[in-house]
């Protein structure tokens, strides 16, 4: 920390400083003292200019500095100013400006850098970039008027507040918009494109009036429209009392405050405060922002403008670079620099024919980076196009190990997991939430807990349930006890609240026990906050407190790495979130918690964070070309350079015409004249490319995917243009050994003998030479005979491994570990394998230990699913599925939703209680108002597809009526719903049993008592008839063939239960006597869902089963209960797995295999 004696450094004399220092300005009753401190972020550099722009060095009037990326212009600027300050200019005279706060924040750290040591202070910043310089000319302004202060709107309250405007003009038949626009008024896109027009108009400083008179004038309807919602939203900002303006608004009001007649002292003042004015990347000014500076520089002692139009790539923000261009200075004040100072000695273009092998190949050139090269995370950074490719790469870097660091500034804190999360459990201080809500609330950070404990957590819960003899869903039994009335009546009668939860936690262990009590410690503290009536920010900090989630995440952040990368970002959010509800209770004081809510999840665009970090976190930064401007690393990746991203030639602002208001505004062409703006965007995209190529200064790599088999995988024309500079490398070959990695210290001699393992596969050694010594990587490829001996000394003197795949990550290292440990064809190889897993294990990466190698471990248990001499139960709607894969039928059991469309099955359910309704009699008239009732609660999709679905479900309830009339004529009985619970006895004949079985299990199916088998199910319709029973299931698909249903096992087992079955005294059919069971004469399924041509509905029979039928079927019934017994199923692949979820741990598909095999 420097002194904070105010002064100039030494060499300046008092008389000087006196006499340059200004008056001090009363910008506020407290006025700040900037002292600067060291920074560590990010080098500082100093460079030996040349001569000629050494003349710029401590002198006066107007200057104009260019050159190309990395040729020091920026650094120039710094010079410039510290040779001021050592000249006797007081730094409170120096103005900075940038285009960006983010060019702001690095020249700001540069000069605290360079200023550090020093006996420097200052009463403001001289670092500002152009918004930030106009905000405080208005808030000055607004000093000297007496008018509200004004209040930056950030980008995310801007667009929440035209999509609020635009819902109002929605809801009030759109009001001024074009008839063909207003289906679009709701929808986030049409809101997007509105934004982006209106401040690229407020940067040129356009009216409404201006909008609608050209409009009228050039035929553009949308104009029109868009000057008059301008003015509706001045008016309502007006009418709020707020002075609240977004940044393409600052300069014009700035520039109008300056010339207002009635402040002339205030334009007096701030331009007499200025002798030094410094502007970098002017290239990338608006043309407002160009005037602003215009008006500064005619007035000023000393201006200096830099910039790089080469480097113009914000024309999509309204920048123009025309005014640095054509910017006038004397020619001996104009200076060019040539060259860079950024030289990478490593220069990669690297092509990949699987888009898989891309993110790899970037994770395994940033790890060797840090780990053989030492280098910190931070002095790397990866470069994509566009923001939407930011989080998909993320994810691929984390996975293998990468820590990342995403600029909070980028962050929607909407779409933050843990934002979501602690906005639930505000939401649940305030209202029950719903069963989907707990849900997610349980299985978030707030609850801690896994789907598996989650499962044991509703099991138990359920079991308690109807041990008390009630019906309630386990779910709905939390959002019961965790809605605010409950908690509320535990303050009131908490022996009432201890019994309740005693009952209803009876069979919880300790670790569900624990889940409940953190949701309701956190619900509890937002509703005790909420009785203090205590703000939103308290509020918010109670419940954030409760979760106990900052220790946590604190202590995995401070770790570092992947994980602790991921903790960092979600601390940053929260810290987003505190900043917003800061803000939230100042601005709307009176406003509850659920405004501050709903104003959150309003906002759909990153939020302007508050950047408080002393230091950059030790991460690879993800980053977008656009982003990188002004900035340097020493490893830089530029990934996913395809053809259909870079070059990105799209036309911006279609829909409003915002290119065409820009030219009119601009050059005055006339917006009806067609005008080819493709020209313009590919030089802008190329000069965006050739800039992200800039940033490196040791190591740059280029990625790109050329796929045979996806055309639209093609690497961009770009890279045609890379000079001889750029090793040409495949990315498939680094990662299968057959060539160096990337900066790898291999050359063409590094090869091992034919008689070598993994000959022919090239290899990568890893190999631990002495604890002292550092660990060596050396490629092999083909090898000759000297090199294999050697590397045959270096086997019997170290520990070392030979590894197909050189990718340096701990998920694929112990992989292939693993592999050649459990390869019996190199026997000393799988010693040295085992060696370093154990190694491995022993430094805590747990899954180098075979106790977490799920393959290698034996079953939790190897008891039967169904204890030997207890009858197996069968539901004949199952039968088909068991036979088919039982598998599938088991493990569908456990899961919390059935397999299958559900969406069908709940219709099917609805047909089917209509249909027995029916049949008791119930109008059709009141039937179809409550089965209609229940369908709209489970049914979504636009209006017209609701109203199909609601239309169809008229048809087949039309249909299932008129049947039922027409069948009731011709009944002698008829039970609904009927129960049916029978015991059977099949036998599985050996011969056939022992096809795909072990002889002892067929032996044992086969066995003369066979199979005890209990059938258990609902029949729709059992119908009396004068020959016998009639088995009726009625269908609301599409009906099968007459062949189909005769092969129905469904309709055969419930006439094979029946024939041994009689009906109980309750009209349940239960097992009957040897001989007694009932007669049969059939089965039917009935179709609903359409009419046949001839008939009500589609009707398909099946003939009562004879002996060989019977015998059939048993065979087959006693086959599926030996499969359901277990302790293991059978897994057998047909059409069923097009639809089955289990196909990722299927072992009969080839991704399942991946975990069973394991």
């Amino acid at each position: 920390m420097s002194s904070s004696t105010t002064g100039t450094p030494a060499a300046a004399g008092g008389d000087a400083q006196e006499a340059t220092r200004p008056p001090r300005r009363q910008l506020s009753t407290i006025n700040p003292r900037v002292v600067i401190a060291r920074d560590e972020r990010g080098d500082v550099p100093q460079v030996q200019h040349p001569e000629h722009a050494a003349a710029l060095l401590g002198a006066s009037g107007q200057w104009r500095v260019t050159g190309p990326a990395g040729s020091g212009v920026s650094t120039l600027l710094v010079d410039a100013v510290l040779e001021k300050i050592a000249v006797g200019v007081h730094p409170d005279r120096i103005c900075i400006l940038t285009g960006s706060k983010e060019s702001a924040g690095r020249i700001r750290r540069i000069l605290a850098a360079r200023l550090a040591g020093t006996p420097f202070a200052a009463a403001q910043s001289m670092i500002r970039s152009v918004h930030g310089f106009a905000f405080a000319i208005l808030r000055d302004y607004s000093a000297a008027t007496h008018t509200t202060p004004p209040r930056l709107l950030t980008g995310a309250e801007h667009d929440a507040i035209i999509r609020e405007i635009l819902l109002g003009s929605a809801e009030d038949g759109g009001v001024y918009w074009p008839e063909r626009v207003q289906p679009a008024l709701p929808l986030v896109g049409f809101a997007r494109a509105l934004r982006d027009f209106l401040l690229r108009a407020e940067e040129r400083g356009l009216s409404p009036q201006q909008l609608r008179e050209w409009g009228a004038t050039y035929d553009r309807d949308l104009w029109v429209a868009a000057g008059d919602f301008l003015a509706e939203y001045r008016a309502i900002a007006t009418l709020s009392g707020r002075n609240q303006l977004n940044a393409s608004e600052l300069t014009s009001r700035a520039l109008a405050a300056l010339n207002d007649p009635q402040a002339s002292a205030l334009r007096e003042r701030i331009l007499g405060d200025i002798d030094t004015l410094v502007v970098d990347d002017a290239q990338n000014l608006d043309p407002t922002a160009a005037r602003l500076v215009e008006e500064l520089r005619g007035v000023v002692p000393t201006s200096i403008i830099g910039g790089d139009v080469e480097q113009a790539v914000f024309r999509f923000r309204g920048a123009d670079p025309r005014y640095f261009a054509d910017l006038e200075v004397p020619a001996e004040h104009s200076i060019t620099l040539t060259g860079t100072y950024r030289h990478p000695t490593t220069a990669a273009l690297v092509t990949c024919t699987r888009a898989a092998t891309q993110p790899a190949i970037v994770a395994d050139t940033l790890r060797r980076s840090h780990l053989l090269e030492g280098r910190a995370w931070s002095d790397h950074v990866v470069i994509v196009r566009e923001a939407g490719h930011i989080q998909r790469l993320k994810r691929a870097l984390l996975a293998n190990g990468v820590p990342v660091h995403q600029d909070s500034t980028d962050m929607v804190l909407s779409e933050q997991p843990l934002i979501q999360q602690l906005l639930l459990a505000l939401t649940g201080a305030l209202r029950a939430l719903t069963p989907a809500e707990v849900e997610s609330l349980v299985l978030g950070p707030v609850g801690g807990a896994d789907p598996v404990t989650l499962r044991r957590l509703i099991r138990g819960l359920r079991q308690s349930e109807m041990a008390r003899g009630g019906n309630r869903r386990a779910l709905d039994i939390l959002v019961d006890l965790l809605s605010p009335e409950s908690l509320q009546d535990a303050e009131d009668s908490a022996g009432a609240r201890e019994a309740e939860l005693a009952a209803a936690f009876a069979h919880l262990t300790d670790s569900e026990l624990a889940i409940f009590t953190r949701l309701e410690n956190v619900l509890r503290a937002g509703r005790d906050a909420l009785a203090r009536k205590d703000s939103v920010e308290q509020i918010l900090w109670s419940v954030w407190q409760a979760t106990g989630l900052d220790v946590s995440l604190t202590a995995v952040a401070l770790r570092g790495g992947a994980r602790g990368s991921q903790a960092d970002t979600a601390l940053d959010a929260m810290m987003n979130l505190f900043d917003m509800a800061g803000d939230f209770a100042e601005r709307r004081p009176t406003a509850g918690i659920q405004s501050f809510i709903d104003a959150v999840n309003e906002q759909q665009l990153p939020t302007a964070a508050r950047d408080r970090r002393a230091a950059t976190p030790d991460a690879v930064t993800i980053l977008t070309a656009h982003g990188v401007a002004g900035q340097q690393w020493p490893v830089v990746i530029v990934a996913g350079v395809q053809e259909d991203s870079w070059p990105t030639i799209g036309e911006t602002g279609t829909l409003f015409g915002q290119e065409e208001l820009v030219d009119l505004a601009g050059e005055g062409i006339d917006p009806r004249l067609h005008v080819s703006r493709a020209g313009e965007r590919l030089a802008e995209e190329l000069r965006l490319f050739h800039m992200a190529l800039s940033r490196a200064t040791d190591t740059l790599v280029v990625t790109t995917v050329d796929s045979p088999e996806d055309a639209q995988l093609v690497p961009s024309r770009f890279l045609d243009d890379l000079d001889d500079s750029f090793v040409r490398l495949r990315g498939e070959d680094i990662m299968a050994g057959l060539i160096p990695p990337i900066g790898a210290a291999a050359d063409a001699e590094d090869a091992v003998g034919d008689d070598a393992p993994g000959a022919g596969d090239s290899a990568a050694v890893l190999a631990t030479e002495t604890p002292e010594e550092e660990l060596a990587l050396f490629t092999l490829g083909d090898t000759d005979g000297s090199l294999a001996a050697q590397r045959d000394a270096l086997v019997e003197a170290t520990e070392q491994l030979v590894l197909p795949s050189p990718l340096l990550a701990v998920p694929t290292l112990v992989a292939e570990l693993r592999r050649v440990a459990s390869s019996d064809e190199h026997p000393r190889l799988a010693d040295q394998a085992a060696t370093q897993l154990a190694r491995l294990a022993h430094a805590g990466i747990h899954t180098a230990h075979p106790d977490y190698w799920w393959g290698e471990l034996p079953p939790s248990t190897a008891r039967p699913l169904v204890p030997a001499g207890d009858p197996v139960t069968l539901s004949p709607s199952q039968v088909e599925y068991v036979t088919a894969c039982p598998a599938q039928t088991v493990i569908s059991r456990m899961l919390a939703q059935p397999i299958g469309d559900t969406m069908v099955l709940r219709r099917g359910t609805l047909v089917h209680a209509a249909a027995e309704a029916m049949a008791r009699g119930i109008p059709l008239k009141a039937i179809r108002g409550l089965v209609h009732d229940v369908y709209d609660v489970f049914i979504t999709g636009p209006d017209w597809e609701v109203a199909r679905l609601h239309a169809a479900l008229d048809t087949t309830l039309d249909n299932t009526a008129a049947w039922v009339r027409a069948r009731g004529g011709v009944l002698e009985g008829l039970d609904l719903e009927a129960v049916v619970d029978v015991d059977l006895r099949v036998r599985e004949h050996p011969l056939r049993a022992a096809e795909g079985d072990d002889a002892a299990r067929a032996a044992e199916a086969g066995a003369a008592d066979g199979t005890q088998v209990r059938i258990r199910g609902r029949a729709d319709r059992i119908e009396h008839h004068s020959d016998g029973l009639r088995i009726v299931d009625i269908k609301t698909g599409s009906a099968v063939s007459q062949a189909k249903a005769e092969a129905n096992l469904q309709l055969a087992t419930y006439q094979l239960a029946l024939t041994h079955a009689h009906q109980a005294p309750d009209g349940a059919y239960r097992t009957a006597k040897e001989g007694q069971g009932q007669t049969v004469a059939g089965a039917q399924l009935v179709y609903v869902g359409h009419a046949a041509r001839t008939t009500i509905v589609t009707q398909r029979d099946q003939a009562a089963l004879d002996e060989d039928h019977r015998e059939e079927l048993g065979a087959i019934l006693a086959r599926a209960a030996r499969n359901l017994r277990g302790p293991s199923v059978l897994a057998q692949p047909g059409p069923h797995c097009q639809s089955c979820r289990l196909t990722t741990i299927c072992p009969t598909t080839a991704e399942g295999t991946v975990t069973t095999d394991a």
